[in-house]
């Protein structure tokens, strides 16, 4: 058995070591697109990943190319376009929408705040305070019954002052 290695060229010839070298070499050279297989067409060079590419590199170097635009000269990812967009969107919620909104009335600004909030769907148990159930409340009475025994000595003892 022999250990020594058999390099053969493209056609199966055996050749030996040097010129397999020579020829591993001309072709890596080859397809990394040496000189001679280098094509000088503007027009394909330019759309060498396709026209859908081009036009996508096109756009992103239009985009970059708006750098000036950007607030504070790039400190952020915002653009004065998109900061624009932002400020002209409505929250309901939004407390500085109260004073700059074109209402000059407290009371039209209270019915207009009122108006817009979300409300509970079910009917909110009578409290101390008179607070109404948040929107997001199921409905299920979760206490122990003291605001009830709370209100209705508040309303025993209101009748009594009455009664004298």
């Amino acid at each position: 058995m022999s250990e020594s290695v058999n390099y053969r060229d493209r056609y199966g010839r055996l050749i030996d070591k040097e010129s397999w070298y020579k020829d591993r070499i001309y072709r890596n050279k080859k397809k990394k697109g040496s000189v001679e297989n280098k094509i000088e067409d503007e027009e394909f060079l330019k759309y060498r990943g396709g026209i859908v590419q081009y036009n996508q590199r096109i756009e992103r170097q239009n985009e970059y190319n708006l750098v000036s635009d950007l607030v504070d000269g790039g400190n952020y990812y915002m653009n004065r376009k998109y900061d624009e967009e932002l400020r002209k969107k409505v929250h309901w919620d939004d407390p500085i929408n109260i004073i700059n909104s074109e209402f000059n009335t407290k009371e039209k600004l209270a019915i207009n705040y009122n108006l817009n909030r979300l409300k509970c769907k079910y009917i909110t148990p009578q409290n101390r305070f008179s607070i109404e159930s948040g929107y997001r409340w199921d409905g299920v009475i979760r206490g122990n019954g003291f605001e009830e025994k709370y209100l209705l000595k508040q309303s025993e003892n209101a009748s009594k002052h009455f009664d004298y």
